[in-house]
């Protein structure tokens, strides 16, 4: 029997970091009455000898590598027809051209879906804008852990042992995503190993659910596959949103702000151009003795029209690289011909906050804002509502 996570399960998969992954929970700890343990029926971790092959081959993994997963876990299966769903899984057919080339092998018959076909398969009634932050997430810097009673357990016991502290992770390895000349970093060590994911922490040093990791895929690599698979069902929905999706977002904010600013007037969205995002600015010799830095790295960059806009407060640039303490760097930048623009999220969430805005923004960006036509507006508020007025993970 062959099984392939899928649909919200392989997108919880694909966000949970190797780190907290690996770490088993004690069967005992599992099924102890809280707050100690779990309180899990033992039933769903034991099951019966008769139970259904699909089952018995996640059972074993919902304590181990497949913790992240809420349940029942979605998993594609030969034949799904009778098959109903219950507590530990719920069952779908698989696609007829679905190529075990777009598949991640986890062992002993148990496959997920690409982090590419992750965000393109999420079913009916997703909507564009929700699966262009997925996109975002997935060719960006960022992801949000999951949480369920399971991985909520090992964080916690990670922070109590001082695993996931600021301290225990040294300096940060991931300086932005492209180069001065726009080209997208490596993202390998010394040694040429992938780097690993890091935590991130807020102003107090608390452990956020945010985490700092190379990009999963890229909007070139969803654009080519989405024309290799030509009309593979339920495909409309992320043709729509990759054309909204940007490579190289470090957090949600940056990805809504892009979203709003970047989108053009058919999403509901300026059309300020296409900025890069996180990228790496090396700075001129009289630049560096102004900051002190070899190079900066800039949330939104125009680098022809030499400007940067900046979305503070996330607390994700914890590198010196960042733009959050501007001294020495914004005149660094400004001796090179740079101006730069900032924002919050709070300005981005509130529209007549943003609307104050945006004739700034516009005017010093040198693009135009769209024309205030009802349709446009409506369009606009139903983009806003959608990125401001849930949180960015709806999962």
């Amino acid at each position: 029997m062959e099984a392939i996570i899928c649909g919200i399960s392989a997108w919880q998969y694909h966000r949970v970091p190797p780190l907290v992954r690996d770490v088993e929970i004690d069967v005992a700890r599992a099924t102890a009455p809280a707050p100690a343990g779990l309180a899990m029926p033992p039933g769903i971790i034991a099951g019966r000898s008769d139970a259904r092959a699909v089952e018995q081959l996640v059972r074993s993994r919902i304590l181990t590598d497949l913790k992240g997963l809420s349940l029942p876990i979605h998993l594609m299966v030969p034949d799904s027809s009778g098959m109903h769903e219950t507590r530990l899984v719920h069952s779908h057919r698989i696609p007829k051209r679905l190529s075990r080339e777009h598949l991640v092998d986890l062992g002993n018959g148990l496959f997920v879906l690409s982090p590419e076909l992750t965000v393109m398969l999420q079913g009916t009634g997703a909507s564009k804008v929700k699966v262009a932050k997925m996109m975002y997430e997935a060719c960006g810097l960022f992801s949000l852990l999951p949480s369920n009673d399971r991985i909520d357990l090992v964080v916690t016991d990670l922070v109590s042992q001082g695993v996931l502290a600021r301290e225990s992770f040294g300096a940060d390895s991931i300086f932005g995503y492209s180069d001065d000349a726009g080209r997208p970093l490596g993202f390998l060590d010394w040694e040429g190993n992938p780097l690993g994911w890091t935590p991130a922490f807020d102003r107090l040093g608390r452990l956020t659910d945010l985490w700092k990791r190379p990009p999963l895929t890229s909007v070139e690599e969803l654009t080519c596959l989405l024309s290799e698979l030509g009309g593979l069902r339920g495909l409309g929905v992320a043709r729509a949103a990759v054309k909204m999706a940007r490579n190289g977002a470090a957090s949600p904010e940056e990805a809504r702000c892009c979203m709003l600013l970047c989108s053009g007037a058919r999403h509901g969205a300026e059309a300020f151009g296409a900025p890069d995002l996180n990228r790496q600015i090396q700075l001129s010799p009289e630049a560096q003795a102004l900051s002190g830095l070899g190079f900066c790295v800039g949330d939104l960059v125009w680098k022809e029209r030499r400007r940067i806009l900046e979305v503070q407060g996330k607390g994700f640039h914890a590198d010196a690289q960042g733009f959050e303490v501007t001294t020495g760097r914004r005149a660094g930048l400004e001796s090179m011909g740079y101006e730069l623009l900032e924002v919050t999220p709070h300005q981005m969430a509130h529209l007549e906050l943003l609307d104050a805005m945006l004739p700034s923004f516009s005017s010093r960006l040198g693009f135009k804002l769209r024309k205030r036509t009802a349709a446009f507006l409506a369009r606009r508020n139903a983009l806003h509502a959608e990125l401001y007025g849930s949180p960015y993970d709806e999962c």
